[in-house]
């Protein structure tokens, strides 16, 4: 069958992703510690900062790339999991991103140290920093493993009747609360902050879009038009709202339903390749559109149509439109907001974002006057004196800031359990396509795919809603008592 070597048993995906991640374990622990010990020796030698900084980031970037690599080529449907999705954004960001302050154009580097200036030995701790965050997340991934069993599980296959009715579900709640609350919100007609409940509900659509899009790679005929017609109009309001995470969202979500149901490489390099394209074809609209539109005191869809039609004809100058900076690297660079986390911590200003940690689980229809969680445009405050614009140091330097590298360690235990806790939860809804886990995997690959984000929303307050779906599915959706199972050998 051509979908045995990709849909393989828990158990031997369990072991073909182990056998990848050891190595990496393996790799990164060495480059860590060699990377303190050689640290010592950099503060007697400045010039040797800089080669120093780009050894870490070649040893980083070779050994992730080299371990996903090996992950792909044993299951197509492991870049569905938390660990996969987790190394491909730290190669970007933590990996490729720094080296804009090696081989980046000068205006590039300019416009990085426009938002904070980094010192040449913060640039080190930073790329520390990554290393070590990174393996310790794949030590405590793997120490994980043997505390939770997540070998052992029963497997059962939606039935194509649970499908339409979870399909229809989620797209008549999502198209709701999305259109209704969520956009409005997103497009500024309203300032009445929504509760995380009200948004994780909108995230319905992305849900209702997989199963459509598995329904027509498995299916074919109707199936395509509805797919086509849902993902424009996403699409459609991605723009609109300028968000471009948004955007490949849209398009990764789609691409990952039909790659579920027919899962070969060359579906996942086309799906790839085409996310680069969108990627670098959008970004320089997405930040000259959110710029313009943040000098209107209003932001209404007519102002939102204005600034994205000046861009397209070229009406105004910008700064990020000059072919001299380069904007798509300077995305992926960290390293600045890092700097000011790490060094505000070493000058005694503390952060205090996990604080809110306390408040991540409470709805907010609970308490109206819950303090935000998501502290983006204070941060940016605290770094450019603008709070119309948002930015983040990073899960890594987040506890860095908060609590010094005590705070890091824990916070990456904690991130590398989650990893693997989830990771069953990937195996039974994309490898044994049970579908009422759908919405509990699409949390774990956000979490994987933005440690670039706060930890109390992105990693705290997502985990209660996991768990808040857990229970009603297990009171309104389970497991039928005549339905056969079977239990993967460890």
């Amino acid at each position: 069958m051509p979908e045995a070597r990709a849909l393989l048993l828990p158990s031997e995906h369990r072991r073909a992703i182990e056998a990848d991640v050891y190595p990496l374990l393996t790799r990164t622990t060495w480059i860590a510690t060699t990377s303190i010990f050689l640290s010592w020796i950099v503060l007697f030698d400045r010039s040797m900062t800089h080669i120093f900084c780009l050894s870490i980031s070649l040893f980083l970037m070779i050994s992730i790339a080299t371990e996903m690599y090996f992950i792909v080529s044993r299951s197509i449907l492991a870049v569905l999991s938390p660990i996969f999705c987790f190394f491909l954004v730290s190669f970007a960001y933590f990996g490729f991103g720094p080296l804009i302050y090696l081989f980046g154009k000068e205006e590039s580097i300019a416009y990085c140290n426009s938002f904070y200036e980094v010192r040449e030995g913060y640039y080190l701790l930073t790329q520390l920093l990554n290393l070590v965050s990174i393996a310790t997340i794949c030590v405590s991934y793997l120490v994980s493993g043997t505390l939770l069993n997540t070998h052992r599980g029963k497997a059962r296959k939606t039935t194509e009747s649970e499908e339409n009715w979870f399909l229809f579900a989620t797209l008549a709640i999502g198209l709701l609360v999305k259109y209704i609350f969520s956009l409005p919100y997103e497009l500024g007609l309203t300032e009445k902050v929504l509760p995380g409940a009200v948004i994780m509900l909108g995230g319905c659509t992305i849900i209702a879009l997989f199963l459509l899009a598995f329904k027509a790679g498995r299916d074919g005929g109707y199936w395509w038009l509805y797919t086509f017609l849902f993902a424009g109009s996403e699409i459609t309001i991605s723009l609109l709202t300028f968000s471009k995470l948004d955007l490949l969202q849209t398009l990764a979500t789609t691409f990952a339903g039909f790659l579920v149901a027919r899962p070969a490489r060359k579906h996942l390099v086309i799906a790839l390749v085409l996310l680069t394209l969108v990627y670098f074809s959008s970004i320089d609209l997405v930040t000259h559109c959110r710029r313009e539109l943040r000098r209107h005191t209003a932001p209404t869809l007519e102002s939102r149509l204005q600034v994205a039609t000046e861009y397209i004809s070229n009406t105004t100058s910008d700064i990020d439109r000059s072919p001299k900076i380069q904007t798509w690297w300077v995305r992926l660079s960290y390293t600045n907001a890092q700097a000011f986390a790490m060094q505000s911590y070493n000058d005694g200003m503390n952060g205090n974002t996990y604080s809110l940690i306390a408040y991540a689980w409470i709805p907010r229809f609970l308490w109206p006057e819950k303090p935000l969680i998501t502290v983006g445009a204070h941060f940016n405050y605290l770094v450019t004196g603008n709070d119309r614009s948002q930015s983040s140091p990073g899960i890594f330097a987040e506890g860095y800031w908060n609590g010094g590298w005590s705070y890091v360690v824990l916070t990456c235990l904690f991130v590398g359990f989650l990893f693997r806790a989830f990771e069953l939860v990937c195996w039974q809804t994309f490898v044994y396509r049970d579908f009422r886990y759908l919405p509990c995997a699409f949390i774990s690959i956000k979490m994987a795919l933005r440690p670039d984000d706060w930890f109390a929303s992105t990693y705290v307050g997502a985990l209660g809603f996991a768990v808040v779906y857990f229970l009603i599915l297990a009171v309104f959706w389970p497991r039928r008592i005549d339905e056969p199972s079977r239990t993967p050998a460890a």
